[in-house]
């Protein structure tokens, strides 16, 4: 069990249905009810720091699959399976949300599970009107588990019937079930084992529908002190090295050039020992400055980068470097592509930074690129 405080609701099918709802604590559940305003009633007026929320979409609206694809990476198999997955559901690929989760055993299994974009919409937006974000949507058919490949379940769980067998999931309507199962009579899970079940899928939940366009958007972290340390050496040495290079150009051309050039070399070498004249000074101190991740415009640059970022909430860096032909190349990402032009058009138009850029997909399902930005 994680220990994990928060909140299970079932995914709103449309209206102003009363919604179940589990209160959770410490991976526990300790509350329980039905009510539209399923916050107050629980008890979590606000949100509050390491709550987990999860949403359970109903059988009716989900179908749930394995596929398999034992030549294929977890990951390979995961994008390959989201693919297949959506091109199988009613109505084609266009009219269906599929979301993946690669079991990683010898067989290349993939569970998925497709959902109409609609439905997924329209209950996500339901849930955040009254304000519920869930972390994750999980199919309720998945939340329990057989003990055997040849077991069949019947669970109730939020006002809803189901079975589940270790590869389907059904509504429990007698006709379907005499129709797919036969006479099987199916293990009836009591309350307790349904609540056992419960706490389990919330501690680690076995797929979650919010991928891809529907992923939860999540407000960059700020820097931690260890980082601002290491960007404040940067700098530091950046605006040293510079003052040291700008001392040697000087020198270099003021009246009094051989005393000048003495008192620069000289220091020059408190930092770089091994110069011979000037020359040699300044392209030490410019390799000292690259090999520190800075240069003359790694500053203006690198704090051009920063500020853009802040004012964009959805976008992290994943990576900054500077090469040694003045060029600041980052890493950056966010759940979606528009989400990452908050970034690169005020640095292009409003700043005035050259800007390259290549995008490609996310391994969690969002948009990363890569850029350069460089001084006009």
């Amino acid at each position: 069990m994680s220990g994990a405080d928060g909140l299970i609701v079932t995914l709103p099918l449309g209206g102003d249905e009363a919604l179940h709802w589990w209160r959770l604590d410490d991976g526990i559940i300790t509350q329980r009810g039905q009510n539209e305003d399923v916050r107050d009633a629980a008890g979590l007026p606000s949100a509050t720091p390491g709550e987990r929320i999860m949403a359970i979409a109903p059988t009716e609206l989900t179908f749930v699959n394995w596929l398999a694809f034992p030549d294929l990476k977890p990951r390979q198999a995961e994008g390959a399976a989201r693919v297949e997955a959506a091109r199988r559901g009613i109505g084609g690929a266009d009219a269906n949300h599929a979301a993946t989760r690669a079991m990683e055993d010898k067989d290349g299994t993939v569970l998925t599970a497709t959902i109409a974009p609609a439905a997924l919409s329209g209950g996500l937006a339901h849930l955040q009107a009254i304000g519920i974000d869930p972390d994750f949507v999980t199919p309720v058919g998945l939340l329990v588990q057989p003990g055997d490949e040849d077991d069949w379940l019947e669970a109730e769980i939020g006002g809803e019937r189901f079975l589940r067998s270790s590869r389907l999931v059904l509504p429990a309507e007698d006709a379907l079930v005499a129709a797919v199962a036969g006479n099987i009579q199916p293990v009836v899970l009591n309350d307790e084992e349904a609540d056992a079940a419960l706490e389990i899928a919330f501690s680690d939940p076995p797929l979650n529908l919010r991928q891809g366009r529907f992923a939860k958007r999540r407000r960059a972290q700020g820097m931690g002190k260890r980082q601002w340390q290491l960007i404040a050496i940067t700098l530091a040495l950046a605006v040293l090295a510079t003052l040291l290079i700008a001392l040697v150009t000087l020198a270099k051309y003021s009246f009094g050039a051989d005393q000048q050039d003495a008192a620069a070399l000289a220091q020059a070498r408190t930092i770089v020992p091994e110069a011979n004249d000037l020359e040699s000074a300044e392209r030490a101190l410019d390799a000292l400055l690259i090999g520190r991740g800075g240069g003359a415009s790694f500053g203006a640059s690198a704090a051009a980068l920063f500020q853009a970022v802040q004012s964009a909430p959805d976008v992290t860096i994943q990576r900054v470097a500077y090469g040694p032909d003045g060029t600041l190349s980052a890493t950056l990402a966010a759940p979606q592509p528009d989400q990452l032009n908050q970034v690169l058009v005020p640095l292009q138009t409003s700043m005035g930074y050259v800007i390259t850029q290549a995008p490609h997909q996310g391994a969690e399902g969002g948009t990363v690129i890569d850029i350069t930005v460089r001084a006009p």
